[in-house]
């Protein structure tokens, strides 16, 4: 007999980020998100637009216990932002 590992279920999201030049010397976050499987894209300006995109595809099957991960109160599964990135809508 062989063991077959079974794959979790995953989502492709291929997400791009740049600076928009806003005048008088100030700058914002913009970004895209495309969904691969369907080319389905969002033109987003701060993460809660990207996060309620992603949860439009994400189900969890079942709750991750993993210290990179947090889950929401709807049970979505969002990863944690790292400690040294500002977030989107934050001006330098």
């Amino acid at each position: 007999m062989s063991l077959q590992h079974e794959r979790p279920p995953s989502h492709l999201f291929a997400v791009r980020l740049w600076r928009e030049d806003l005048g008088d010397g100030q700058a914002e976050w913009r970004g895209q998100a495309i969904y691969v499987p369907s080319g389905e894209t969002l033109f987003f300006r701060d993460m809660a637009e990207l996060a309620d995109f992603m949860r439009r595809f994400i189900t969890p099957a079942a709750p991750v216990n993993d210290e990179h991960f947090s889950e929401s109160d709807d049970r979505t599964i969002i990863p944690d932002r790292p400690r040294d990135v500002e977030p989107i809508g934050c001006q330098s």
